[in-house]
């Protein structure tokens, strides 16, 4: 399985090629232009999809998320997508409610391990700014709040699933080109996907 997060370095080549060698592709946010073909898109933030989410004509793959602060004006909205209930926290857990890590990427990579991945390659989830001070590979989400300030709580929440997914005989590997992330080995996508 291959998550595919929305940080500056992210380049859709390593999408793809994951996609060629068979790996199922959670795209995160906005990471579904970068991949309309992956299988599955996850977005926490109910603003992102009331304002960017994609509709299943532009992304027909499965499109998740959480019912979590979504409110009755946007009820058809949220019943077209597929929801996972969470609770806050950084654990990796065996059943619903997951643990939100604070970010859309843990979520996913919490639904893996509940799908049953046993290897999961990481990219695009830098958690850093990019050379230019970027915060994405395509720009300010625009009306959307920056992540910047809350990349150390995110990178909190992996460093803290680390160990969890080690117990639970999944690896992980980051293939992220940049990263701040310095709990889960890391590769080239290439050479994750040898």
């Amino acid at each position: 399985m291959c998550i595919a997060a929305s940080g500056p370095s992210l380049v859709p080549a390593d999408i793809a090629q994951a996609l060629a060698a068979g790996c199922k592709v959670i795209v995160i946010n906005e990471t579904w232009r970068a991949c309309p073909t992956a299988h599955v898109l996850y977005a926490a933030d109910y603003t992102w999809w009331t304002k960017r989410g994609p509709t299943v004509k532009d992304f027909p793959g499965e499109r998740w998320t959480t019912p979590k602060n979504w409110t009755a004006k946007n009820a058809a909205l949220l019943k077209s997508l597929h929801q996972i209930q969470t609770k806050s926290g950084n654990d990796i857990v065996a059943a619903p409610p997951i643990c939100t890590g604070s970010n859309s990427s843990f979520q996913a990579l919490s639904l893996a391990v509940l799908w049953g991945a046993k290897r999961v390659l990481l990219t695009g989830l830098d958690l850093k700014c990019g050379p230019a001070g970027e915060d994405h590979w395509h720009g300010a989400h625009d009306g959307l709040i920056s992540p910047r300030r809350a990349l150390g709580i995110f990178a909190k929440a992996f460093t803290n699933a680390a160990p969890q997914l080690v117990a639970r005989g999944v690896e992980v590997i980051n293939a992220s080109r940049e990263t701040a992330l310095k709990c889960f080995p890391r590769a080239t996508m290439r050479e994750a996907l040898a």
